[in-house]
């Protein structure tokens, strides 16, 4: 359903389970806050099967989305044909909500595209250095160097940290990009990609 005027500021969130893309729409106006939408659409593929990831662009374009029961609230739907992709999917999605710049974005990610290790103390540190530390410390075990943008640490209750590192690319991400050109060069904003269990 796509958005209507007058329904406050609104925010959409994806997570992709297996071959599932999971979508909720929640607005807010005022002191409230409204759920919208929500649905699971069926990717073509999983994300992890690296060849044929999402087709080409023009391959997204060919794909039919007119049905008005291809994307039914909450129940999956099933790949339409060969031309489908996981970018069409993905398009389609999109296209359905309506102008891009009127929501804000934001992707939850799984293992194993994300790990989790547990530190006994913040070694006296916080913000960037505490960062720069951790990733000193998993350098020690780990055979490729983490990236700044790739970590995060959140606080435990026993006084340490939990670091939060994402292992691989951001495959929706890219998906995004594929579609942008398609959206006439207009993608949402996004504000966060983070762990779904954070």
């Amino acid at each position: 359903m796509p958005i209507q005027t007058g329904e406050g500021k609104t925010a959409v969130a994806l997570f992709v389970d297996g071959v599932e893309l999971k979508y909720v729409r929640l607005s807010a106006k005022g002191n409230n806050i409204t759920l919208r939408d929500f649905k699971t659409v069926a990717l073509v593929q999983k994300f992890e099967d690296k060849q044929g990831l999402a087709g080409t662009p023009e391959e997204a374009m060919t794909s039919d989305f007119s049905s008005s029961d291809a994307f039914a609230s909450g129940a999956p739907i099933e790949p339409q044909g060969e031309g489908n992709t996981n970018a069409a999917v993905l398009f389609g999605l999109l296209n359905e909500i309506g102008n891009p710049r009127k929501y804000t974005l934001s992707y939850a990610i799984v293992e194993p595209a994300v790990a989790y290790q547990e530190f006994e103390s913040d070694f006296g540190l916080s913000g960037v250095k505490l960062k720069k530390r951790i990733i000193e410390e998993l350098a020690n075990t780990r055979t490729t160097p983490i990236p700044m943008d790739a970590i995060n640490v959140v606080p435990t209750a026993a006084g340490g940290q939990l670091a939060i590192i994402r292992e691989d690319g951001l495959p929706l991400f890219d998906l995004m990009t594929e579609v942008k050109s398609f959206m006439g060069d207009k993608i949402p904003n996004l504000k966060l990609i983070n762990s779904v269990d954070v």
